[in-house]
Protein backbone atom coordinates (compact mmCIF):
# COMPACT_ATOMS: atom_id res chain seq x y z
CA UNK A 1 0.00 0.00 0.00
CA UNK A 2 1.41 3.43 -1.01
CA UNK A 3 2.70 5.57 1.77
CA UNK A 4 2.27 8.79 -0.27
CA UNK A 5 -0.39 10.77 -2.35
CA UNK A 6 -3.48 11.98 -1.90
CA UNK A 7 -5.80 10.35 0.93
CA UNK A 8 -8.95 8.11 -1.00
CA UNK A 9 -12.49 8.46 0.67
CA UNK A 10 -14.98 5.76 2.06
CA UNK A 11 -16.30 3.82 -0.52
CA UNK A 12 -19.80 4.68 -1.70
CA UNK A 13 -22.50 2.82 -0.25
CA UNK A 14 -24.10 1.62 -3.63
CA UNK A 15 -22.79 2.22 -6.97
CA UNK A 16 -20.96 5.41 -7.95
CA UNK A 17 -21.98 8.73 -8.65
CA UNK A 18 -20.63 11.49 -10.95
CA UNK A 19 -21.12 15.04 -10.41
CA UNK A 20 -19.81 18.00 -12.76
CA UNK A 21 -17.99 20.83 -10.87
CA UNK A 22 -17.20 24.15 -13.47
CA UNK A 23 -13.90 25.98 -12.53
CA UNK A 24 -12.45 29.00 -13.66
CA UNK A 25 -9.09 28.81 -16.24
CA UNK A 26 -8.12 31.31 -18.51
CA UNK A 27 -10.03 31.63 -21.73
CA UNK A 28 -7.11 30.01 -23.68
CA UNK A 29 -7.64 26.29 -25.25
CA UNK A 30 -4.28 25.44 -23.49
CA UNK A 31 -5.47 26.18 -20.00
CA UNK A 32 -8.34 23.95 -20.73
CA UNK A 33 -6.02 21.01 -22.22
CA UNK A 34 -3.70 21.58 -19.01
CA UNK A 35 -6.90 20.95 -16.91
CA UNK A 36 -7.90 18.07 -18.40
CA UNK A 37 -4.38 16.69 -18.16
CA UNK A 38 -3.94 17.37 -14.72
CA UNK A 39 -7.45 15.59 -14.27
CA UNK A 40 -5.72 12.40 -15.83
CA UNK A 41 -3.07 11.75 -13.41
CA UNK A 42 -6.35 10.77 -10.82
CA UNK A 43 -6.79 7.70 -13.04
CA UNK A 44 -3.02 6.29 -11.81
CA UNK A 45 -3.19 4.52 -8.46
CA UNK A 46 0.05 6.14 -7.63
CA UNK A 47 -1.98 8.97 -6.86
CA UNK A 48 -3.80 7.97 -4.08
CA UNK A 49 -3.20 7.23 -1.04
CA UNK A 50 -5.00 4.82 1.17
CA UNK A 51 -6.89 6.60 4.39
CA UNK A 52 -10.90 5.64 3.76
CA UNK A 53 -11.96 2.62 2.80
CA UNK A 54 -11.75 2.81 -0.86
CA UNK A 55 -8.54 1.66 -1.82
CA UNK A 56 -5.84 3.10 -4.41
CA UNK A 57 -7.02 1.13 -7.14
CA UNK A 58 -10.48 1.73 -7.02
CA UNK A 59 -9.83 5.51 -6.59
CA UNK A 60 -8.02 5.10 -10.01
CA UNK A 61 -10.73 3.35 -11.75
CA UNK A 62 -13.20 5.64 -10.74
CA UNK A 63 -11.07 8.72 -12.11
CA UNK A 64 -10.84 7.03 -15.13
CA UNK A 65 -14.57 6.17 -15.57
CA UNK A 66 -15.13 10.56 -14.63
CA UNK A 67 -12.47 11.04 -17.32
CA UNK A 68 -14.00 9.37 -19.68
CA UNK A 69 -17.30 11.13 -19.35
CA UNK A 70 -15.17 14.26 -19.22
CA UNK A 71 -16.12 16.64 -22.21
CA UNK A 72 -13.14 19.17 -21.36
CA UNK A 73 -14.83 21.99 -23.65
CA UNK A 74 -18.09 21.50 -22.34
CA UNK A 75 -20.50 23.42 -19.99
CA UNK A 76 -21.63 21.84 -17.20
CA UNK A 77 -24.97 22.85 -17.29
CA UNK A 78 -27.41 22.50 -14.13
CA UNK A 79 -29.18 25.64 -12.13
CA UNK A 80 -25.99 26.94 -10.40
CA UNK A 81 -24.35 29.04 -12.83
CA UNK A 82 -20.26 29.14 -11.83
CA UNK A 83 -20.50 33.10 -11.13
CA UNK A 84 -22.59 31.54 -7.98
CA UNK A 85 -20.20 28.66 -7.21
CA UNK A 86 -17.15 31.41 -7.50
CA UNK A 87 -19.10 33.40 -5.25
CA UNK A 88 -19.42 31.13 -2.32
CA UNK A 89 -16.06 29.54 -3.16
CA UNK A 90 -14.87 32.77 -2.28
CA UNK A 91 -16.55 33.52 0.88
CA UNK A 92 -15.80 30.08 1.70
CA UNK A 93 -12.18 30.79 1.31
CA UNK A 94 -11.92 33.44 4.24
CA UNK A 95 -13.15 31.15 7.07
CA UNK A 96 -13.49 27.37 6.05
CA UNK A 97 -9.82 26.17 6.70
CA UNK A 98 -10.91 22.21 5.64
CA UNK A 99 -11.83 23.98 2.03
CA UNK A 100 -8.29 25.61 1.91
CA UNK A 101 -6.34 22.58 2.87
CA UNK A 102 -8.17 20.50 0.26
CA UNK A 103 -7.41 23.42 -2.35
CA UNK A 104 -3.88 23.66 -1.77
CA UNK A 105 -3.20 20.16 -1.60
CA UNK A 106 -5.20 19.01 -4.54
CA UNK A 107 -2.91 21.63 -6.80
CA UNK A 108 0.38 20.79 -4.76
CA UNK A 109 -0.03 17.22 -5.70
CA UNK A 110 -0.90 17.78 -9.09
CA UNK A 111 2.38 19.83 -9.30
CA UNK A 112 0.03 22.25 -11.29
CA UNK A 113 -0.06 20.12 -14.57
CA UNK A 114 3.49 19.63 -15.19
CA UNK A 115 5.61 18.25 -12.16
CA UNK A 116 8.82 19.16 -14.04
CA UNK A 117 8.44 22.56 -14.07
CA UNK A 118 9.12 24.92 -10.93
CA UNK A 119 10.13 28.03 -9.79
CA UNK A 120 13.64 27.00 -9.27
CA UNK A 121 13.93 30.48 -6.63
CA UNK A 122 10.61 29.72 -4.86
CA UNK A 123 9.44 26.60 -4.96
CA UNK A 124 10.20 24.43 -1.62
CA UNK A 125 9.48 20.46 -1.38
CA UNK A 126 6.36 21.24 0.83
CA UNK A 127 4.98 23.32 -1.61
CA UNK A 128 4.51 19.88 -4.00
CA UNK A 129 3.45 17.66 -1.28
CA UNK A 130 0.71 16.99 1.18
CA UNK A 131 0.84 18.06 4.33
CA UNK A 132 2.01 14.98 6.57
CA UNK A 133 5.02 14.29 4.05
CA UNK A 134 7.68 14.85 6.23
CA UNK A 135 7.07 12.44 8.51
CA UNK A 136 5.42 9.92 6.06
CA UNK A 137 7.49 6.40 6.13
CA UNK A 138 8.47 6.04 2.67
CA UNK A 139 7.35 2.03 2.83
CA UNK A 140 4.93 -0.08 4.82
CA UNK A 141 6.62 -2.40 6.85
CA UNK A 142 4.89 -6.13 7.05
CA UNK A 143 4.61 -8.31 10.24
CA UNK A 144 8.38 -6.74 11.59
CA UNK A 145 10.80 -8.69 9.21
CA UNK A 146 13.68 -7.12 9.29
CA UNK A 147 15.16 -9.06 6.28
CA UNK A 148 12.18 -7.52 4.47
CA UNK A 149 13.49 -4.24 5.66
CA UNK A 150 17.17 -4.62 4.95
CA UNK A 151 16.52 -5.53 1.39
CA UNK A 152 14.02 -2.41 1.11
CA UNK A 153 16.89 -0.23 2.47
CA UNK A 154 19.93 -1.77 0.62
CA UNK A 155 18.92 -3.37 -2.11
CA UNK A 156 16.18 -0.60 -3.12
CA UNK A 157 16.73 2.38 -1.92
CA UNK A 158 20.17 2.91 -1.07
CA UNK A 159 21.34 0.70 -4.28
CA UNK A 160 18.74 2.49 -6.80
CA UNK A 161 19.56 6.11 -5.74
CA UNK A 162 22.63 5.22 -6.19
CA UNK A 163 22.62 3.49 -9.37
CA UNK A 164 20.43 6.65 -10.89
CA UNK A 165 23.23 8.74 -10.11
CA UNK A 166 25.77 6.88 -11.60
CA UNK A 167 24.15 6.58 -14.74
CA UNK A 168 23.37 10.08 -14.90
CA UNK A 169 26.95 11.43 -14.12
CA UNK A 170 28.21 8.91 -16.69
CA UNK A 171 25.90 9.98 -19.55
CA UNK A 172 26.99 13.94 -18.71
CA UNK A 173 30.21 13.56 -18.64
CA UNK A 174 30.70 11.08 -21.53
CA UNK A 175 29.58 13.88 -23.96
CA UNK A 176 32.57 16.35 -25.15
CA UNK A 177 30.86 19.62 -25.30
CA UNK A 178 29.20 21.75 -22.90
CA UNK A 179 26.57 22.40 -25.36
CA UNK A 180 25.81 18.43 -25.58
CA UNK A 181 25.89 18.13 -21.91
CA UNK A 182 23.39 20.82 -21.31
CA UNK A 183 21.02 18.93 -23.73
CA UNK A 184 21.67 15.96 -21.80
CA UNK A 185 20.98 17.52 -18.48
CA UNK A 186 17.71 18.54 -19.61
CA UNK A 187 16.91 15.38 -20.84
CA UNK A 188 17.79 13.41 -17.99
CA UNK A 189 16.47 15.61 -15.58
CA UNK A 190 14.20 17.74 -17.13
CA UNK A 191 13.51 20.34 -13.98
CA UNK A 192 16.83 22.08 -14.52
CA UNK A 193 15.37 23.35 -17.60
CA UNK A 194 13.62 25.78 -15.09
CA UNK A 195 17.60 27.03 -13.92
CA UNK A 196 18.64 30.23 -15.70
CA UNK A 197 21.05 28.62 -18.66
CA UNK A 198 24.72 30.03 -17.33
CA UNK A 199 23.70 27.74 -13.96
CA UNK A 200 23.01 24.77 -16.20
CA UNK A 201 26.27 25.64 -18.34
CA UNK A 202 28.50 25.66 -14.90
CA UNK A 203 26.76 22.17 -14.14
CA UNK A 204 27.87 20.80 -17.23
CA UNK A 205 31.56 21.88 -17.06
CA UNK A 206 32.14 20.27 -13.73
CA UNK A 207 30.31 17.12 -14.84
CA UNK A 208 33.51 15.03 -15.18
CA UNK A 209 35.20 16.43 -11.87
CA UNK A 210 31.58 15.50 -9.87
CA UNK A 211 31.51 11.76 -11.61
CA UNK A 212 35.45 11.34 -10.72
CA UNK A 213 34.51 12.69 -7.31
CA UNK A 214 31.25 10.17 -6.82
CA UNK A 215 33.48 6.84 -7.96
CA UNK A 216 36.31 7.69 -6.03
CA UNK A 217 33.59 7.15 -3.05
CA UNK A 218 30.76 5.12 -4.39
CA UNK A 219 31.30 1.28 -3.62
CA UNK A 220 29.53 -1.96 -2.09
CA UNK A 221 30.97 -1.29 1.21
CA UNK A 222 29.87 2.45 1.05
CA UNK A 223 26.55 1.09 0.38
CA UNK A 224 26.68 -1.21 2.99
CA UNK A 225 27.54 1.54 5.02
CA UNK A 226 24.87 3.62 4.36
CA UNK A 227 22.28 1.33 4.60
CA UNK A 228 23.46 0.27 7.72
CA UNK A 229 23.22 3.40 9.38
CA UNK A 230 19.44 4.10 7.74
CA UNK A 231 18.51 0.54 9.37
CA UNK A 232 20.04 1.03 12.45
CA UNK A 233 17.99 4.26 12.64
CA UNK A 234 14.51 2.42 12.62
CA UNK A 235 14.62 -1.54 13.08
CA UNK A 236 14.56 -1.12 16.44
CA UNK A 237 11.06 0.13 15.63
CA UNK A 238 10.07 -1.88 12.92
CA UNK A 239 9.86 0.58 10.23
CA UNK A 240 11.17 2.22 7.04
CA UNK A 241 12.83 6.16 7.71
CA UNK A 242 10.51 8.78 7.12
CA UNK A 243 11.26 10.91 3.86
CA UNK A 244 12.68 13.64 5.85
CA UNK A 245 14.53 11.09 7.72
CA UNK A 246 16.53 9.73 4.96
CA UNK A 247 16.91 13.45 3.49
CA UNK A 248 18.26 14.43 6.77
CA UNK A 249 20.82 11.61 6.47
CA UNK A 250 21.89 12.63 3.24
CA UNK A 251 22.56 16.04 4.29
CA UNK A 252 24.27 15.34 7.04
CA UNK A 253 27.87 14.41 5.27
CA UNK A 254 26.99 16.80 2.55
CA UNK A 255 28.59 20.44 2.37
CA UNK A 256 27.78 22.26 5.08
CA UNK A 257 25.66 24.41 3.45
CA UNK A 258 23.31 21.90 2.45
CA UNK A 259 20.02 23.57 3.08
CA UNK A 260 17.61 22.05 5.88
CA UNK A 261 14.63 20.05 3.83
CA UNK A 262 11.89 22.83 4.43
CA UNK A 263 14.03 25.27 2.64
CA UNK A 264 15.70 23.25 -0.25
CA UNK A 265 14.98 25.26 -3.49
CA UNK A 266 16.44 23.59 -6.63
CA UNK A 267 18.77 26.84 -7.51
CA UNK A 268 20.33 26.97 -4.20
CA UNK A 269 20.93 23.02 -4.40
CA UNK A 270 22.20 23.06 -7.75
CA UNK A 271 24.17 26.13 -7.49
CA UNK A 272 26.46 24.53 -4.40
CA UNK A 273 27.55 21.62 -7.09
CA UNK A 274 29.09 24.05 -9.56
CA UNK A 275 32.24 24.51 -7.26
CA UNK A 276 33.28 21.28 -6.13
CA UNK A 277 37.07 22.18 -5.95
CA UNK A 278 38.41 20.94 -2.84
CA UNK A 279 35.91 18.98 -2.09
CA UNK A 280 36.21 15.64 -0.33
CA UNK A 281 34.66 12.74 -2.23
CA UNK A 282 32.58 11.46 0.86
CA UNK A 283 30.87 15.10 1.06
CA UNK A 284 30.50 14.98 -3.12
CA UNK A 285 28.60 12.10 -2.90
CA UNK A 286 26.62 13.01 -0.42
CA UNK A 287 25.98 16.47 -1.95
CA UNK A 288 25.20 15.13 -4.88
CA UNK A 289 22.52 12.52 -3.39
CA UNK A 290 20.80 15.19 -1.51
CA UNK A 291 20.51 17.18 -4.85
CA UNK A 292 19.07 13.73 -5.96
CA UNK A 293 17.19 13.31 -3.54
CA UNK A 294 15.14 16.76 -3.55
CA UNK A 295 14.77 16.73 -7.02
CA UNK A 296 12.29 13.88 -6.80
CA UNK A 297 10.53 15.06 -3.21
CA UNK A 298 9.62 17.80 -5.85
CA UNK A 299 7.96 15.40 -7.67
CA UNK A 300 10.30 15.84 -10.59
CA UNK A 301 12.04 13.16 -12.80
CA UNK A 302 15.11 12.32 -12.33
CA UNK A 303 16.93 9.76 -14.66
CA UNK A 304 13.61 8.27 -14.98
CA UNK A 305 12.06 7.78 -11.76
CA UNK A 306 9.64 10.54 -11.21
CA UNK A 307 8.94 11.84 -7.73
CA UNK A 308 8.61 9.95 -3.82
CA UNK A 309 6.15 7.31 -5.40
CA UNK A 310 9.82 6.34 -7.01
CA UNK A 311 11.24 6.06 -3.51
CA UNK A 312 8.00 4.19 -2.50
CA UNK A 313 8.97 1.69 -5.51
CA UNK A 314 12.33 1.71 -4.97
CA UNK A 315 12.01 -0.25 -1.16
CA UNK A 316 9.18 -2.28 -2.55
CA UNK A 317 11.36 -3.57 -5.01
CA UNK A 318 14.27 -4.05 -2.83
CA UNK A 319 12.26 -6.13 -0.27
CA UNK A 320 12.25 -9.35 -3.12
CA UNK A 321 15.65 -9.18 -1.93
CA UNK A 322 15.30 -9.62 1.29
CA UNK A 323 17.96 -11.47 3.51
CA UNK A 324 19.95 -11.21 6.52
CA UNK A 325 23.36 -9.95 5.98
CA UNK A 326 22.24 -6.91 8.31
CA UNK A 327 23.06 -9.43 11.09
CA UNK A 328 26.57 -9.08 9.23
CA UNK A 329 27.44 -5.51 8.66
CA UNK A 330 25.13 -3.64 11.14
CA UNK A 331 26.14 -3.34 14.78
CA UNK A 332 22.52 -2.91 15.86
CA UNK A 333 19.45 -4.84 16.32
CA UNK A 334 21.63 -7.52 16.71
CA UNK A 335 20.28 -7.48 20.73
CA UNK A 336 20.10 -10.49 23.17
CA UNK A 337 16.15 -10.79 23.30
CA UNK A 338 13.29 -10.37 20.90
CA UNK A 339 10.19 -9.31 22.10
CA UNK A 340 6.93 -10.46 20.15
CA UNK A 341 3.53 -9.48 20.54
CA UNK A 342 0.25 -11.21 20.14
CA UNK A 343 -2.56 -8.72 19.58
CA UNK A 344 -5.93 -10.19 19.69
CA UNK A 345 -7.59 -7.49 19.16
CA UNK A 346 -6.21 -7.63 15.49
CA UNK A 347 -6.83 -11.72 15.04
CA UNK A 348 -7.19 -14.60 16.93
CA UNK A 349 -3.26 -15.97 15.65
CA UNK A 350 -4.74 -20.38 16.47
CA UNK A 351 -5.38 -19.53 19.83
CA UNK A 352 -8.35 -21.76 21.26
CA UNK A 353 -10.08 -22.03 24.65
CA UNK A 354 -8.60 -24.42 26.54
CA UNK A 355 -8.53 -27.44 28.26
CA UNK A 356 -6.16 -28.46 31.33
CA UNK A 357 -7.92 -25.55 34.03
CA UNK A 358 -10.81 -26.59 36.49
CA UNK A 359 -12.85 -24.71 33.40
CA UNK A 360 -12.76 -24.22 29.59
CA UNK A 361 -14.48 -20.94 29.20
CA UNK A 362 -13.26 -17.79 26.88
CA UNK A 363 -14.86 -16.55 23.42
CA UNK A 364 -12.80 -14.59 21.13
CA UNK A 365 -14.33 -11.55 19.32
CA UNK A 366 -13.16 -9.65 16.55
CA UNK A 367 -11.57 -6.09 17.28
CA UNK A 368 -11.99 -6.98 20.94
CA UNK A 369 -9.47 -9.76 21.96
CA UNK A 370 -10.80 -12.99 24.29
CA UNK A 371 -13.93 -12.21 26.22
CA UNK A 372 -14.20 -13.26 29.77
CA UNK A 373 -17.36 -15.25 30.15
CA UNK A 374 -19.93 -15.31 32.39
CA UNK A 375 -20.22 -18.27 34.65
CA UNK A 376 -23.38 -20.47 36.23
CA UNK A 377 -21.76 -19.00 39.38
CA UNK A 378 -21.85 -15.49 38.18
CA UNK A 379 -18.11 -15.24 38.10
CA UNK A 380 -16.20 -15.18 34.83
CA UNK A 381 -13.57 -17.12 33.95
CA UNK A 382 -11.08 -17.12 30.90
CA UNK A 383 -9.16 -20.48 29.73
CA UNK A 384 -6.80 -19.58 26.62
CA UNK A 385 -3.89 -21.20 24.87
CA UNK A 386 -1.78 -19.86 22.33
CA UNK A 387 0.64 -21.82 20.28
CA UNK A 388 4.43 -22.15 20.55
CA UNK A 389 7.17 -23.44 18.53
CA UNK A 390 8.82 -25.66 20.45
CA UNK A 391 12.13 -24.41 19.80
CA UNK A 392 11.08 -20.89 20.93
CA UNK A 393 13.14 -20.02 24.23
CA UNK A 394 10.87 -18.01 26.59
CA UNK A 395 11.89 -15.41 29.35
CA UNK A 396 8.94 -13.51 30.66
CA UNK A 397 5.83 -11.90 29.06
CA UNK A 398 2.92 -9.77 29.62
CA UNK A 399 -0.88 -10.09 29.79
CA UNK A 400 -2.83 -7.29 29.21
CA UNK A 401 -6.86 -6.57 29.68
CA UNK A 402 -9.01 -3.83 28.84
CA UNK A 403 -10.16 -3.63 32.47
CA UNK A 404 -8.11 -3.37 36.10
CA UNK A 405 -5.97 -6.50 37.05
CA UNK A 406 -7.91 -5.31 40.89
CA UNK A 407 -10.65 -7.14 39.39
CA UNK A 408 -8.93 -10.47 38.93
CA UNK A 409 -10.01 -12.96 41.36
CA UNK A 410 -7.15 -15.29 40.58
CA UNK A 411 -4.71 -15.68 37.19
CA UNK A 412 -2.45 -18.27 36.24
CA UNK A 413 -0.06 -19.03 33.60
CA UNK A 414 1.33 -22.07 32.48
CA UNK A 415 4.22 -22.90 29.94
CA UNK A 416 3.04 -26.42 28.73
CA UNK A 417 5.21 -28.83 27.19
CA UNK A 418 1.95 -30.91 26.49
CA UNK A 419 -1.16 -29.27 24.44
CA UNK A 420 -4.16 -29.07 26.86
CA UNK A 421 -2.06 -30.86 29.66
CA UNK A 422 -2.94 -28.81 33.19
CA UNK A 423 0.38 -30.82 34.94
CA UNK A 424 3.02 -31.30 32.30
CA UNK A 425 4.18 -27.80 32.03
CA UNK A 426 5.56 -24.78 34.03
CA UNK A 427 4.28 -22.20 36.34
CA UNK A 428 4.95 -18.81 35.34
CA UNK A 429 5.01 -16.42 38.80
CA UNK A 430 3.41 -13.52 38.69
CA UNK A 431 6.20 -10.20 39.03
CA UNK A 432 5.69 -6.49 39.22
CA UNK A 433 2.82 -4.73 36.80
CA UNK A 434 3.51 -3.23 33.85
CA UNK A 435 0.32 -1.37 34.08
CA UNK A 436 -3.08 -1.15 36.18
CA UNK A 437 -4.92 -3.48 33.42
CA UNK A 438 -1.81 -5.64 33.04
CA UNK A 439 0.52 -8.74 34.47
CA UNK A 440 4.32 -9.27 34.64
CA UNK A 441 4.72 -12.72 35.05
CA UNK A 442 8.52 -14.92 35.10
CA UNK A 443 9.93 -17.77 36.21
CA UNK A 444 11.23 -19.82 32.79
CA UNK A 445 14.84 -18.64 32.35
CA UNK A 446 15.88 -19.87 28.91
CA UNK A 447 13.01 -22.75 28.40
CA UNK A 448 12.22 -24.44 25.49
CA UNK A 449 10.21 -27.33 24.14
CA UNK A 450 6.87 -25.60 24.99
CA UNK A 451 3.99 -26.14 22.79
CA UNK A 452 1.86 -23.11 24.16
CA UNK A 453 1.08 -21.02 26.61
CA UNK A 454 -2.40 -21.26 28.72
CA UNK A 455 -3.48 -18.74 30.34
CA UNK A 456 -6.29 -18.56 33.00
CA UNK A 457 -8.23 -15.68 34.45
CA UNK A 458 -11.23 -15.45 36.83
CA UNK A 459 -13.29 -12.35 38.21
CA UNK A 460 -15.80 -12.73 40.71
CA UNK A 461 -17.90 -10.81 40.62
CA UNK A 462 -18.16 -11.15 36.68
CA UNK A 463 -17.26 -7.82 34.86
CA UNK A 464 -17.15 -7.61 31.11
CA UNK A 465 -13.38 -8.10 30.12
CA UNK A 466 -10.91 -9.10 27.41
CA UNK A 467 -7.56 -10.31 26.87
CA UNK A 468 -6.16 -7.59 24.50
CA UNK A 469 -2.44 -8.89 23.88
CA UNK A 470 -0.22 -11.77 25.07
CA UNK A 471 3.78 -9.81 24.94
CA UNK A 472 6.41 -12.51 25.30
CA UNK A 473 10.58 -11.82 25.77
CA UNK A 474 12.59 -14.70 24.02
CA UNK A 475 16.03 -14.71 23.74
CA UNK A 476 17.01 -13.79 19.94
CA UNK A 477 18.00 -16.78 17.76
CA UNK A 478 14.97 -18.73 19.31
CA UNK A 479 12.34 -16.43 18.88
CA UNK A 480 8.97 -15.76 16.57
CA UNK A 481 9.04 -13.99 13.50
CA UNK A 482 8.20 -11.03 13.54
CA UNK A 483 9.60 -10.01 16.69
CA UNK A 484 11.41 -6.23 18.02
CA UNK A 485 15.06 -6.18 19.28
CA UNK A 486 15.48 -5.56 22.98
CA UNK A 487 18.08 -5.73 25.40
CA UNK A 488 16.06 -5.89 28.34
CA UNK A 489 15.28 -9.71 29.32
CA UNK A 490 12.49 -8.44 31.64
CA UNK A 491 9.13 -7.99 30.30
CA UNK A 492 7.70 -5.74 33.24
CA UNK A 493 8.15 -2.15 31.75
CA UNK A 494 6.18 -3.18 28.67
CA UNK A 495 2.60 -2.19 27.53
Amino acid sequence: MSNTGYPTPNNFSGDADFVCIPIFVPNKTEFKAAIYGMYSQLANSWYWKQVGTMSPDDAAWLSSRGLAMTDAYANCGGDMACEDVADCIESELTTNQTLINQITETVNASGFGNHNRVNPYLTKIQDRNVADFNTTEVFELEDCNLDRLWGGIRHGIVDRLDEALADTLQDVAAIPTIIGRNAAWLDIVPVLGDLAEAVVTSLSSVAPTLLSLYESYSSEATKDELACELFSMVCAECRYPTFEEIYNHFKNYGMPETPAIGAWVLETMTQLLTNPVGVLAKVAYFTLMTWQLGIMYLQATFNGNTGTSAIVRFASIGEDFANDNWLLLCETCNEQYRIATWDYTQQQYNSAKTTGFSTNAGTWIAGKGWRVDKTAANAGRLTMAQPFDPSWQIRSLIIQTDRPKTEWLSFQVVARQIVGSGTTGYNMTSSAAADANSRCVTGIVSQSNIQEMAVSITQDPYQVMYLKKLIVVFNTGNSPEPSIPTNDPDACGLS
